[in-house]
């Protein structure tokens, strides 16, 4: 019974996990320019803690620069979109490029994107977000969650057997903050 005793005794005083009290380290918070869990790393350089869009720019490399990225950012690789030649044996559901949309925030958001050709309002290119299989002629309000990468897929589907050029436009938006970014897409048509 004494054994007994001392041993749980011995196990409230250590703890669970054999640490003494108040020893355990504060998590390390992402974004705050503070080392939280006092292993010498700040932010992103942490590693082993830190990580995902908050610490990534839109080139997938990490940001070690210790200046903050922005909550909203477009980009398109140009070597994933958006000019394209098509003729008249391959045009049905062509697809022509992507880009990306990263939302860093913790807060929920809305995405646009139109493709026009210019003066017409007519929109000619087929637009899909994220593993979204249903093509739209354009996005209005597509919800954007928060800590999100979204990516826009854009297709084309035979609109016109001719070359021509489309006006496009992205826009991401946040209770405070909005993106936007304008480009043109030209489909050379070859018969």
């Amino acid at each position: 019974m004494l054994r007994f005793s001392l041993t749980l005794s011995l196990s409230l005083s250590v703890g669970c996990s054999g640490e003494a009290p108040g020893t355990h380290p504060e998590p390390e918070i992402c974004d705050d320019g503070i080392d939280n869990n006092g292993n010498g790393l700040i932010d992103c350089e942490d590693s082993a803690s830190c990580g995902g869009l908050v610490c990534r720019d839109n080139t997938n490399n990490t940001n070690d620069t210790g200046e903050p990225l922005p909550e909203l950012e477009i980009f398109i690789d140009p070597d994933d979109c958006c000019d394209f030649t098509f003729s008249d044996a391959d045009c049905a559901g062509k697809p022509i490029g992507q880009f990306t949309i990263l939302n860093r925030s913790d807060e929920q958001g809305t995405i646009d994107v139109t493709c026009d050709v210019p003066g017409t309002g007519i929109s000619v290119l087929e637009i899909r977000m994220n593993d979204n299989q249903v093509l739209r002629p354009f996005l209005t309000d597509a919800p954007m969650e928060p800590t999100s990468e979204n990516t826009i897929y854009l297709s084309y589907d035979c609109y016109a057997l001719q070359t021509f050029e489309v006006g496009c436009s992205a826009k991401a938006t946040l209770p405070n903050d909005s993106e936007e970014l304008g480009f043109s897409v030209r489909a050379i048509y070859s018969p």
